[in-house]
C-alpha cells in the first residue's frame, strides 16, 4: 500500500481530482489510517456493473470462470494510490459450485494453497438454511494485478443471516455473538487481536446497540503475507469516529491527530455520510482503520 503524509484534505483533493476528471460512478471512498504512523491511503469503490458492461474492460480468469457458472452477481473495481482491484461479487453459491471454485482458486494461486483450510473452515459460517449453501458466508472476491498469477487475493464474508443467499441485502438479521464466537473458534491469531481491540473499543459498550460485525475479510499477498479486517456497519449512520478506547490501547497519538483531522474533515463534507469502519491486522503486525464513506 502506498501511503502518504500530509494534510487531509489536501490529498484527498489531490485524489479526488482524476476521478472528478473521469467522472466514474463513486460508491465508496475509502480512508484508510496506519495507527502506528498516522499515514494515509485512499480508495475509491465505483458502482457496481454488470459482467458485461461496456465499462469494465478487465477481465480476469477467476471473474471468468465464475461467469461460466452462473455465479457473478455483479463486478467492481476499486482504485488505490497503487493501482486498480478487481472484485466479484458471488451468486449461485451452491455446494458443488463452491467446491468447484475452491479448486480453481487453489490451481490458480500457489500461495494460498497453505490456507484452503482456513478459507474453507471460514466459509462455513452459518448465513442461511437454504439446503446445499454450506458455503453461503462466502460473498466477495477481489483480485489486484494485470498479472493473474501475482495477484492479492482478497477473501470476504458476510456476518449475517439472510434467507436468500442471492439477495443478502434483503430481510437479514445480525447474530454479532454467533458470528464472532464462530471467528474466535477459528484460532486465528490476527482475528483474536482484532477483536481484542473491538470488544474494548465499542462492542462490550451500551453507546453503540446499532453498531454490528458487518463482514470479515483476509487479503492474501503473493510473497505469503496475509491482512486480516473485522468491518463494522453502524445502522443508524452515527458511528463514532474515534474509538478512544482503542486509542488508549495503541498509545500513539499519531493516530489521535489524524483521527481529530478525520472529524473536522467529516464536519467540512457534508456531502459525505460515514457508512462503517474496519480493524486490519497482517502477519506483519501493521494495524490500520479504514473508514468507508457514500454520498448522502
Amino acid at each position: 500500500m502506498n501511503e502518504e503524509k500530509g494534510d487531509l484534505e489536501e490529498l484527498y483533493h489531490k485524489f479526488i481530482s482524476d476521478e472528478i476528471a473521469i467522472n466514474h460512478m463513486i460508491d465508496f471512498i475509502g480512508i484508510n489510517i496506519d495507527a502506528i504512523t498516522g499515514d494515509l491511503d485512499f480508495k475509491i469503490y465505483y458502482a457496481p456493473i454488470g459482467f458485461n458492461s461496456p465499462i469494465s474492460k478487465r477481465k480476469h480468469p477467476i471473474i471468468e470462470f465464475n461467469q461460466k457458472k452462473e455465479m457473478v452477481r455483479c463486478i467492481t473495481e476499486a482504485r488505490d494510490l497503487n493501482g486498480l482491484r478487481s472484485y466479484v461479487i458471488l451468486k449461485n453459491r451452491t455446494d458443488p459450485n463452491m467446491n468447484a471454485l475452491f479448486t480453481e482458486l487453489m490451481n490458480r494461486y500457489p500461495h494460498i494453497r497453505n490456507n484452503e483450510h482456513e478459507i474453507r473452515s471460514i466459509s462455513q459460517m452459518k448465513v442461511t438454511n437454504e439446503p446445499n449453501h454450506k458455503f453461503g458466508s462466502l460473498h466477495i472476491l477481489g483480485f489486484k494485478s494485470s498479472n493473474s498469477l501475482s495477484d492479492i487475493v482478497s477473501v470476504q464474508w458476510l456476518t449475517r443471516k439472510y434467507p436468500d443467499t442471492n439477495h443478502p441485502g434483503r430481510q437479514y438479521k445480525f447474530n454479532d455473538a454467533y458470528f464472532l464466537d464462530f471467528v474466535k473458534a477459528q484460532r486465528i491469531r490476527k482475528f483474536d487481536i482484532l477483536m481484542d481491540y473491538a470488544y474494548k473499543g465499542w462492542l462490550n459498550t451500551l453507546e453503540n446497540p446499532t453498531l454490528h460485525l458487518w463482514l470479515i475479510a483476509v487479503d492474501f499477498y503473493p510473497c505469503g503475507k496475509r491482512k486480516y479486517k473485522l468491518y463494522f456497519k453502524d445502522e443508524s449512520r452515527k458511528v463514532n469516529i474515534p474509538c478512544s478506547t482503542l486509542l488508549e490501547s495503541i498509545g500513539n497519538t499519531a493516530i489521535s491527530d489524524r483521527l481529530k483531522q478525520l472529524q473536522t474533515f467529516t464536519k467540512a463534507h457534508k456531502e459525505l455520510n460515514l457508512y462503517g469502519f474496519a480493524i486490519c491486522l497482517d502477519t506483519d503486525n501493521k494495524l490500520t482503520i479504514n473508514y468507508y464513506f457514500i454520498n448522502n
